[in-house]
């Protein structure tokens, strides 16, 4: 019998630095934000200490979702 449990584990640990990296991305896009910048914006937001929590289910999002959930809960806003 499989551990389910420890292959959502698994797929959580593989699955968060790919969205981080992205949004990261998009940070420093339409913010012209470097990259240390970018990340630290991001790892201090509500939205990150929400993905990096299993049991939310963020990590099941969309990174563009993810993205506008970071938006509203710092209080930025996208550069048109």
């Amino acid at each position: 019998m499989k551990d389910t449990n420890a292959n959502a584990r698994k797929t959580f640990g593989i699955v968060i630095p790919g969205k981080v990296a992205d949004i990261v991305g998009m940070i420093m896009e339409d913010f012209d934000a470097t990259p240390i910048e970018a990340m630290n914006a991001f790892y201090a937001s509500p939205t990150y200490a929400k993905l990096e929590t299993e049991n939310t289910k963020y990590w099941h999002l969309g990174s563009t979702t993810l993205y506008q959930d970071f938006l509203e809960s710092t209080g930025r806003i996208q550069p048109e």
